[in-house]
C-alpha cells in the first residue's frame, strides 16, 4: 500500500504583473530586512527559509537578524533599537 504527503508552501506562486514594491527607506534603497528568532525552537530555522526566499527579490536586502534567547522573556531594549534603527521591515518567527 502507498501513501502520499501533499506538503504544502506558503510561498506564493509570482504573479503575472507584480505591484511597485514599497519605497525603501534605508541607504541601499533597498527594503532592509530585520529577523527576530523568539528563542522557541527551529524559529531559527523558520526564518532561515522565509529571508532566503524574501532576499532573492533584489529589492530587499538583509537587515539585523538577532534571537532574543527564550520564548518567555521580551527582547533587550538594545536589540529592539538595533532592529528598529537598521530595518524597515521586522520579521519574527513562531515554530515548534
Amino acid at each position: 500500500m502507498s501513501r502520499s504527503i501533499t506538503i504544502l508552501s506558503p510561498v506564493p506562486e509570482p504573479a503575472a504583473a507584480a505591484a511597485p514594491s514599497p519605497t525603501p527607506a534605508g541607504p541601499t534603497g533597498r527594503i532592509r530586512v530585520g529577523a527576530l528568532a523568539n528563542g522557541k525552537p527551529n524559529s531559527d530555522r523558520l526564518l532561515d527559509g522565509l529571508l532566503e526566499v524574501v532576499t532573492t527579490d533584489p529589492g530587499f536586502v538583509l537587515g539585523p537578524r538577532l534571537s532574543k534567547g527564550s520564548a518567555s522573556l521580551p527582547a533587550a531594549p538594545g536589540d529592539l533599537q538595533r532592529l528598529a534603527s537598521g530595518s524597515d521591515l521586522v520579521v519574527t518567527a513562531v515554530a515548534d
